[in-house]
């Protein structure tokens, strides 16, 4: 299944912590890497790891944790979920377009 792990950190405080949190956010980024989970694109909530399992993504929080000690101090919220394929609902979405009388905004 695809897994994806959103870790949620609060920004005021991480930089209580450090003038600039890039290197932090970096290294966070990396053990997510070397555990498989990245994000995939741009639209990625989290960190995504297709053919994953919940224990795996456990292992990677119980990593990150472990390598990065400053994260209890700055962490609001660590959510796994299980990610389902998008489906492609276009032609939904022009049904209704045209029922509403048409895309006034066409050249």
């Amino acid at each position: 299944m695809r897994i994806s792990i959103d870790l949620q950190i609060d920004s005021v405080k991480i930089r209580k912590i450090v003038d600039n949190p890039i290197y932090m956010y970096a290294e966070l980024i990396e053990v997510f890497r070397e555990h498989g989970f990245a994000h995939d694109d741009f639209l990625a909530m989290g960190f995504e790891k297709a053919d994953a399992t919940v224990e795996e993504a456990q292992a990677a929080i119980t990593d990150v944790a472990a390598k990065n000690p400053w994260l209890v101090d700055v962490a609001v919220a660590c959510d796994v979920r299980e990610l389902s394929d998008a489906e492609d609902k276009t032609s939904i979405l022009k049904k209704i377009v045209e029922k509403l009388g048409g895309n006034k905004n066409e050249d």
